[in-house]
């Protein structure tokens, strides 16, 4: 199964962008930021949602109630 496993990861934000990179660690979405930056540089990732098995969505750039 690890060689087939593809996530999608939803459009919408740029995750890279979405952190102060001196605080990535400390912040309450920093668990996001570590699965996002390890994802991008591996084999798992698929823009084809058709081949998904996971839905990665970076909840931490969208907006809510005014609030990044």
């Amino acid at each position: 199964m690890q060689r087939d496993f593809k996530v999608f990861v939803y459009p919408g934000g740029n995750p890279t962008t979405c952190y102060d990179p001196k605080d990535k660690l400390k912040s309450k979405y920093a668990s996001e930021h570590y699965f996002f930056m390890n994802l991008i540089d591996s084999q798992f990732l698929t823009d084809d949602p058709q081949k998904a098995h996971l839905f990665f969505i970076p909840i931490s750039c969208h907006r809510s109630g005014g609030k990044v």
